[in-house]
């Protein structure tokens, strides 16, 4: 299965993936399937730029006036003989690296 946003020499198409508002929102799921020798992998990417500036990647949650905000967990997986790794990287460039910040 395959989705796909038309191409363009000018400005290529949106894609979008949403669910219904209602008392409670619906929810958005994005997973791959588990198999005996090696689970699917899921991967999230910007898009790259030949000249100019290069698409950016958001991961955000909600906000709320009345409760408590969202909140957003990332994890690796455990492993019988070892568990998954995690890395933050900022991106190389000429004049400046990009900055790694965590902020409470």
């Amino acid at each position: 299965f395959g989705l796909n946003a038309g191409a363009s020499a000018t400005v290529g198409g949106a894609l979008e993936l949403s669910s219904g508002a209602g008392a409670s929102g619906g929810a958005v799921s994005v997973s791959a399937a588990s198999g005996t020798a090696k689970g699917g992998d899921v991967a999230i990417g910007g898009g790259s730029a030949s000249a100019g500036t290069a698409g950016a990647v958001s991961v955000e949650s909600g906000s709320s006036s009345t409760a408590e905000g969202g909140s957003i967990a990332l994890a690796s997986g455990s492993g019988a003989t070892t568990g998954g790794s995690m890395s933050v990287t900022g991106g190389f460039g000429d004049e400046s690296g990009g900055d790694v910040r965590m902020e409470s």
